[in-house]
């Protein structure tokens, strides 16, 4: 580029920034889209971590395991009811931890995304 004038510089440093602006605007774009599943972590966090929450879940496991242990080996409606409730909470559970690793991994992810914006807005304006 030798013999160019500055003006001749001005577009390519122009097209650079635009091309910037867009990164920015879709990395907020994809932030946006993860903070729901953010909040649903906090949210499930609360909740499975709730003394009345854990000691519910407590009592009925305890409840399903006790009335399978003194089930007779013939009551098979009691056995399938115990098994269908512990399953019910297990499933409870499992689905408010599925909440909390999405939540970390949008939560890392938008870490990333605000460590790439600083990068980016650091070379924009420096």
């Amino acid at each position: 580029m030798v013999g160019l004038g500055l003006s001749a510089l001005w577009p390519l440093a122009f097209i650079g920034y635009t091309f910037m602006d867009d990164e920015l605007k879709k990395l907020d774009e994809e932030a946006r889209d993860l903070h729901p599943a953010s909040v649903r972590a906090e949210r499930a966090k609360q909740i499975i971590e709730d003394t009345m929450v854990v000691e519910a879940f407590e009592a009925i496991e305890k409840s399903c395991l006790e009335g399978w242990k003194q089930s007779d080996g013939n009551d098979s409606k009691l056995r399938e009811k115990c098994y269908q409730q512990y399953r019910a909470v297990t499933m409870f559970k499992d689905t408010f931890e599925r909440h909390l690793r999405e939540g970390t991994m949008a939560n890392s992810r938008m870490l990333q995304i605000n460590e790439r914006r600083k990068t980016i807005k650091e070379r924009m304006f420096s």
